[in-house]
């Protein structure tokens, strides 16, 4: 399960476990997944191996572009957030954000949206994703807890 993989890897990194992210992440990470590529990135980073991060990231960043070249929306959510951290291209996390936008506008696209503009330095244009998000969305009780809640 992939998907159940990735999500065990990046809890455990969120709970400072590498250890346990690798075993989670790496036996998906062999076939190339971008995600569990970039989740082994953060695993490295997290040992202060930086030479295994950079290589890491830079394959994720190739299986990011192949799928995103080949079906931008269906993984624009995806490598939104890669390219804003680990992927270290803000701008490209931010034109994939706007593109996933416009195609659709739901609340995880503008939280996506707007933690891409704000990644790349844009803070006008993040104020006005956040005040697209809240008129749209704000009247949600789950949006007390969204970052346009702010």
């Amino acid at each position: 399960f992939v998907a159940a993989r990735l999500a065990l890897g990046r809890l455990s990194l969120t709970a400072g476990d590498p250890d346990a992210a690798e075993a989670f992440v790496a036996p998906i990470a062999v076939a190339g997944n971008p995600e569990a590529l970039w989740r082994m990135a953060e695993v490295f980073a997290a040992r202060g191996e930086m030479r295994g991060a950079a290589r890491a990231a830079r394959h994720a960043r190739r299986g990011f572009e192949i799928l995103v070249d080949r079906h931008e929306l269906a993984w624009a959510p995806t490598a939104i957030p890669f390219f804003m951290t680990s992927g270290g291209e803000p701008w490209r996390a931010l034109t994939l954000a706007r593109a996933n936008l416009a195609n659709g506008g739901a609340l995880r696209g503008h939280e996506l949206a707007f933690a891409a503009a704000t990644a790349a330095g844009c803070g006008s244009l993040a104020g006005l994703i956040a005040e697209r998000g809240r008129a749209a969305w704000g009247r949600l009780p789950h949006f007390a807890a969204s970052p346009l809640n702010g």
